[in-house]
């Protein structure tokens, strides 16, 4: 399949965000590469460098998440951390170096969470709201959140 201007890729493409996204991509001549954790490794630079050294998008979307089930061991956090963290900042990382290799020119969306903000009763929460996350997701949300402000700032 031949990819005309301009590609957008979503990480995370087989949750409901992803899909509406997808939709609405196409609606406005896109081409659109979906990810999911069936057809790329984001956890693994390496892969992800080779993806994009190929592809030059337009856009990505990134809103691949790990979530656990609230039947699962609680006593197991180390490996709820270990997964979380993978996701939400080690992939993160490694997109975005690659984008700073391969794709300068690329725009990147990572979606965060209301959970990393502090519980605010009925008062709006901007970017500018404290971060004050309290579970191993939001934790990761957050570092990931950072990761992006690091990169914009310091690798435009």
């Amino acid at each position: 399949m031949k990819l005309a201007d301009p590609i957008a890729i979503i990480v995370g493409s087989k949750g409901q965000d992803g899909r509406l996204l997808e939709e609405k991509l196409k609606e406005l001549h896109y081409s659109v590469v979906g990810l999911d954790r069936n057809t790329l490794d984001i956890t693994n630079p390496g892969d992800v460098d080779e993806f994009f050294s190929d592809i030059k998008p337009k856009e990505i979307y990134f809103l691949a998440a790990y979530h656990h089930s609230a039947q699962e061991d609680p006593n197991k956090e180390n490996k709820l951390f270990a997964k979380s963290f993978d996701i939400h900042v080690l992939a993160v990382v490694n997109i975005l170096e690659a984008l700073v290799n391969h794709s300068s020119h690329s725009r990147f969306f990572y979606a965060s969470s209301c959970l990393v903000f502090d519980v605010v009763d009925g008062k709006v929460q901007t970017e500018l709201t404290r971060y004050n996350p309290e579970t191993p997701y939001a934790i990761t949300k957050t570092a990931g959140t950072l990761v992006c402000q690091y990169y914009r700032n310091s690798k435009n």
